[in-house]
């Protein structure tokens, strides 16, 4: 692994900018490398305290950059509040105030190993107990409850964290026609505006079940860069790829996206390599 990254990033020396290497290593059961040391296996449930938190994901994250991954999908501060909830196993199952204690020291673990957190999944995958990887979610919450879940995330965004994904969850009161991940109201109004966060905005991947029961890759491509999102990840055959990035190059000739648009996450993208 740390040789075929090496041979990634030597293929853009040219541009001075080095290539994101990114990966979902949450610890427990959402780790795509398994090491030797247990401690670094931990996961975010059996996590308890502050120095805990941050001992394990600097000891992760210096692995991580050994490697050659400079950011990883992690930590998860949605609020796990019900064992009926498919993310409560990935959670800190605690209050507004212990998760984001634990997430911000675990991010600033990652942080101090070398490797930029990703906090997620915006605007907080708790609402829900439907599991966005095969269907589609929808969540009335009322404003107290909805607000309770935004918390860690806006405390995230007073912290200056890196990068933020945002979830497939549609919630009523944001956007009665589209999933976070494709919603002008939730990442640009809410996020950007309301929260005032200037850091990188990621999709959840969006070849999801949530979002392919409901459209093409290409609309998805288009919508999530109109809503405001700077990178798209999807986990998908090449050939998907080349039709996403044709349904968006489609998209600035006609003008439905503006080359603003795209200029303004391309310097957040930027700013972010050169801090690598």
């Amino acid at each position: 692994t740390a040789e075929l990254i090496q041979s990634l990033q030597t293929t853009v020396t040219s541009s001075n900018l080095p290539l994101f290497i990114a990966v979902d290593q949450e610890g427990g059961k959402v780790s795509r490398f398994s090491f030797p040391d247990p401690i670094t296996m931990k996961s975010q449930t059996d996590i308890k305290n502050e120095s805990d938190a941050y001992a394990v994901c600097f000891a992760r994250g210096r692995l991580l950059k050994n490697l050659g991954v400079n950011i990883n999908f992690s930590p998860v501060i949605d609020l796990g509040t019900s064992k009926d909830q498919f993310i409560f196993s990935r959670t800190f199952n605690g209050d507004v105030i212990n998760v984001t204690k634990l997430g911000l020291s675990l991010a600033k673990g990652y942080r101090d190993s070398g490797v930029f957190p990703t906090v997620k999944h915006f605007p907080g995958h708790g609402l829900t107990s439907i599991d966005t990887h095969k269907n589609q979610a929808f969540s009335k919450p009322d404003l107290p409850a909805l607000a309770k879940h935004l918390l860690p995330f806006w405390y995230a965004v007073n912290a200056n964290m890196e990068l933020i994904m945002v979830s497939h969850l549609q919630i009523e009161a944001l956007d009665k026609l589209f999933p976070s991940s494709l919603s002008f109201n939730t990442i640009t109004k809410l996020l950007r505006s309301l929260f005032g966060y200037h850091g990188v905005i990621i999709t959840d991947d969006l070849g999801m079940g949530a979002i392919t029961k409901s459209f093409t890759l290409s609309q998805a491509a288009v919508l999530a860069v109109e809503a405001g999102n700077d990178i798209i990840l999807a986990i998908r055959p090449f050939s998907d790829y080349e039709k996403m990035i044709g349904a968006v190059k489609n998209a600035i000739s006609s003008g439905e996206i503006s080359e603003n648009r795209i200029n303004e996450s391309v310097r957040r993208i930027i700013e972010l390599k050169i801090k690598l």
